[in-house]
């Protein structure tokens, strides 16, 4: 991708654009009463929302009550936030591979440059953005007003035309020595509520839109078909025309509802197969065993096929396994995507990366040397689900005989299996390994990932129970491991969770569900309504937990010089606000080294 086609590279040239124009029109005294702008930033401020303000803030001792609840749970909040940071840090540094952000963009919620916010959720997303920020702010003034402290103005700062903040000015705040004045001396307890409000606040209105997202999609459903969530290149659906966003209802004649519907009916059709489709006519897929990834250590590359194992013909994954039930070595006949034939010598089974002091290490295998399970316990493995099937009835401590190559030889280990029985299927990307053998096993045949028809389902079922509080499969269950799954569904696909990232009822997306019910009258605009509802409430969560980090001047950080100062002054300490200072100075630049460590580490390794 050239420069010019970067949408990073257009969005920053049209702020220095929008930028110059707006300094230009503030310097000549050109912008309406009220508008200033600091290069692309521009700051609408007024008066007339206090009046409102303290209307909203009566009757104040509720508010009062309400905000003490509130400053008790955002306290603990940023305890954890200070925790998370640090946690975060370190995993980036021992497993700089597992950071989501794998770019500048990602850091960003601009929709289409952060890659997990597409172009077509923008409306939605500004949508949150904006009620977010009211939100926040508004809950800042409701709880200065409760607690007898001026508010100057209101107001809300824009990115070009895209809302990136908003602000209640109390008095006293804008000389930024809130903690040294003589207001705030007297009401510490009325700003702390204050600095709490806000992210109390936002996870309340996330609370209030996930209910309201749960009773629409109860008038949304998974489509009834197969949803294509991608087709693999050079594979045979992509070669037959398939592509993402199609739903698959028939195939060779069988209909097909769901994923495992659909694995039957490929199980039990020939090399040629009629696929049936949603509102698109049906086609026929050649079918072909099809290279669509490969592990580093493998000569080949994704889009070869795999035509013959030793001269036999084979069009289906299934013949390809069979053909090399008794092999320890073969030949495969190959055809690269440009038509061009070739060979490969195979020697099939799991390979993978022997774990230092693991079993297999302690057997005699080099540690951290690439081996390819034969057979394990007698019986023939070619993938992590064979070795799963050969040790599904062993225990810990039990001796086997494991066949593997080795540096090209085919040696025999004697181990005793390790572990507790954990039979989990770990892979060299999630850094685990076996814990039975002690092996980091690679994805598929000899690290070979394969198809013999090419489409990736897109698990709508998987989302929508999600969405619900259901979770995701191969996440933690409970309360809190089903929240964070909802919070996780933009990255799902990045961390491992599911195929792909959720990023609403969007694009092709779209096509795997279907309004019905109540909300069926209002077509497509059931999924504008989910999807303004999701992102609001991923956004206020968000924007709370980033406003409980301890850094100055987002509220944690504030919340923790009034608290330092006001105990200093219990305490008798001289200067209490000098110290408060000097805390949030040291927990800010704490937090923000922590943070650069984490950008430098994902975008450079």
């Amino acid at each position: 991708m050239s420069l010019h086609d970067s949408p990073a590279v257009a969005v920053l040239l049209g702020l220095l654009v929008f930028g110059v124009v707006a300094e230009l029109l503030d310097r000549s005294e050109r912008l309406p009463p009220g508008v200033s702008a600091t290069g692309p930033f521009l700051t609408l401020s007024s008066t007339r929302g206090r009046t409102l303000l303290d209307r909203v803030a009566r009757p104040r001792w509720l508010w009062r009550l309400l905000g003490t609840a509130g400053l008790a749970i955002v306290a603990g909040l940023v305890v954890l936030a200070a925790v998370g940071v640090v946690l975060a840090g370190v995993a980036a540094v021992l497993d700089p591979a597992s950071s989501p952000i794998e770019s500048p963009g990602s850091v960003l919620v601009v929709p289409g440059v952060n890659p997990f916010l597409p172009l077509a959720a923008a409306p939605e997303l500004l949508f949150g953005v904006l009620l977010g920020l009211v939100v926040h702010e508004g809950a800042h003034g409701v709880l200065a007003r409760a607690g007898d402290i001026e508010v100057e103005s209101v107001g809300l700062f824009l990115l070009a035309v895209v809302p990136a903040g908003a602000y209640v000015l109390p008095a006293g705040l804008d000389g930024g020595d809130e903690a040294d004045s003589d207001h705030e001396r007297g009401h510490r307890l009325g700003w702390a509520r204050l600095y709490a409000a806000g992210p109390a606040a936002n996870l309340v209105g996330a609370g209030v839109c996930f209910l309201a997202l749960l009773v629409v999609l109860g008038s949304v459903a998974p489509v009834a078909g197969v949803a294509v969530g991608g087709v693999f290149a050079d594979s045979p659906a992509a070669d037959a025309g398939l592509e993402r966003g199609d739903v698959l209802t028939s195939l060779g004649g069988r209909a097909v509802g769901d994923d495992d519907s659909l694995h039957a009916a490929l199980a039990n059709a020939s090399g040629t197969v009629r696929v049936g489709r949603r509102d698109a006519p049906a086609v026929t897929v050649e079918r072909s065993v099809t290279v669509v990834a490969t592990s580093e250590a493998s000569d080949l590359e994704p889009g070869v096929r795999i035509l013959a194992v030793d001269g036999r013909n084979v069009s289906t994954v299934a013949a390809f396994r069979e053909a090399l039930a008794d092999d320890r070595r073969a030949e495969l006949t190959l055809e690269a995507p440009d038509g061009s034939p070739g060979g490969y010598a195979l020697k099939p089974g799991l390979a993978g990366r022997v774990a230092p002091d693991g079993p297999l290490d302690e057997a005699g295998a080099a540690p951290d040397g690439r081996v390819v399970l034969v057979r394990v316990a007698g019986e023939r493995v070619l993938d992590r689900a064979d070795l799963g099937r050969a040790l599904a009835d062993r225990q810990p401590g039990e001796t086997v005989t494991v066949e593997a190559f080795e540096e090209g030889d085919l040696d025999t280990f004697e181990l005793t299996l390790g572990g507790e029985g954990d039979r989990r299927e770990p892979s060299e990307a999630s850094g685990e390994s076996d814990p039975i053998l002690g092996i980091f096993p690679e994805p598929g045949v000899s690290g070979l990932v394969l198809t013999d028809f090419g489409v990736e389902p897109y698990p709508a079922d998987t989302y929508h129970g999600a969405l619900r509080g259901a979770g995701l499969p191969g996440a933690a269950d409970g309360p809190l491991q089903r929240g964070f799954a909802f919070l996780l569904l933009p990255l799902a696909g990045v961390v491992g969770l599911a195929p792909f990232g959720f990023a609403g009822f969007v694009g092709t997306a779209r096509e795997a569900f279907v309004v019905s019910g109540v909300l069926a009258p209002l077509g497509d605009g059931a999924f504008v309504l989910a999807n303004a509802l999701f992102w609001s409430a991923w956004l206020q969560i968000q924007l709370a937990a980033f406003n409980c980090i301890p850094a100055y001047p987002l509220d944690g950080g504030r919340l923790v010089r009034s608290g330092v100062a006001a105990l200093g002054e219990r305490q008798g300490w001289p200067d209490p606000a000098e110290r408060a200072e000097w805390v949030a100075i040291g927990l800010t630049m704490a937090m923000l080294g922590v943070l650069v460590v984490i950008l430098a580490v994902s975008l450079l390794l």
